[in-house]
């Protein structure tokens, strides 16, 4: 490793911008992500808007409209919190790569072993992850179906 402060400023300067551009690479996959669940949430939401009509359309007394209208709320709050859980997961993933980005290249890797940085990344990880797991259990309680009591 040189010590020559203009090569050890150039390294740096390299490694800032090659820090930046895995963020925006981050940011760009979770963008195409995104927008891959958009367009699948689409197709299905058509389809499924077509089968409700058509079951709406045939149901021919009080009691089948009532139960076609219930099973519409219902399959809609479950394809509401399934496309939301989507999003999320992306988004959670995405912020999971940049960080990853950010703790990799910080450029500590040859002070320490590969073991504690590793385990902080983990750690920071693991946290994420519950937070978004305890969000989505807060949202499937959310939209569960009413019981009655």
């Amino acid at each position: 490793m040189s010590t020559n402060p203009f090569e050890l400023g150039i390294n740096a300067w390299k490694r800032q911008i090659d820090v930046s551009l895995q963020i925006a690479e981050a940011l760009v996959q979770g963008a195409e992500k995104a927008r891959e669940i958009q367009a699948a949430a689409g197709a299905d939401t058509h389809a499924w808007l077509e089968a409700s009509r058509k079951a709406i359309a045939e149901s021919s007394g009080v009691a089948e409209l009532t139960a076609a209208e219930s099973k519409l709320v219902t399959e809609n709050m479950s394809n509401v919190a399934q496309y939301w859980s989507q999003l999320a997961a992306n988004a959670r993933d995405t912020q999971g790569r940049i960080f990853k980005v950010l703790v990799d290249g910080v450029g500590i890797a040859p002070l320490f072993t590969a073991g504690p940085q590793a385990h902080a990344s983990q750690d920071a990880l693991s946290i994420i992850d519950a937070g978004y797991k305890q969000w989505v259990d807060t949202l499937r309680s959310l939209y569960a179906p009413a019981t009655t009591h």
